[in-house]
């Protein structure tokens, strides 16, 4: 059994630097036995030094997916569960919840416009998501197959002179 089928990620707390201990919220993930969408966010979490309980949707709600699913705001996980202070927050969409976690852990540049440079980076590596998850398309995914992988080609073309522009 993979540490994904265990509802763990494949990243390494002890690959990042040590971040400094923080008060934080009880964060509960609760996402789909993939890496898809969760890893970004899984990986956020341990960089930047943020517990963060991975629990699998139907485990949560203690029941099926498709049960679960029109109960949800947007029909879909990821789901960040923050509780802090007496106080639960529900957040969606997977952006949004790496930047949540990036934030609490003091993980973005102090730079705003570094910071902005990063969000633009963060959107522009999201819109590949769709054209290359196999588990999001198939069975199509197969037939755009090459599609995805010139938008790959194009993406590195854009992104790499920017990456290499700020070092």
């Amino acid at each position: 059994m993979s540490r994904c089928d265990r509802g763990e990620s494949d990243t390494d707390p002890d690959d990042f630097p040590a971040a400094p201990t923080l008060a934080m919220p009880k964060l509960t993930f609760v996402y789909a036995r993939l890496h898809a969408l969760g890893e970004p966010i899984r990986m956020t979490a341990a960089a930047a030094g943020v517990p963060l309980e991975n629990v699998f949707v139907w485990d949560y709600y203690g029941k099926p997916w498709p049960e679960v699913k029109p109960t949800l705001p947007f029909g879909q996980v990821p789901e960040l569960i923050i509780e802090e202070g007496g106080k639960t927050t529900k957040l969606y969409m997977s952006t949004v919840i790496t930047r949540y976690i990036a934030t609490i852990g003091k993980a973005l540049p102090e730079d705003p416009v570094d910071a902005a440079y990063l969000d633009m980076m963060m959107e522009r590596v999201h819109e590949l998501f769709l054209p290359l998850n196999p588990s999001a398309q198939l069975p199509p995914y197969f037939s755009k197959q090459q599609e995805g992988l010139e938008k790959v080609e194009v993406f590195l073309k854009q992104v790499e002179p920017m990456v290499a522009a700020k070092g």
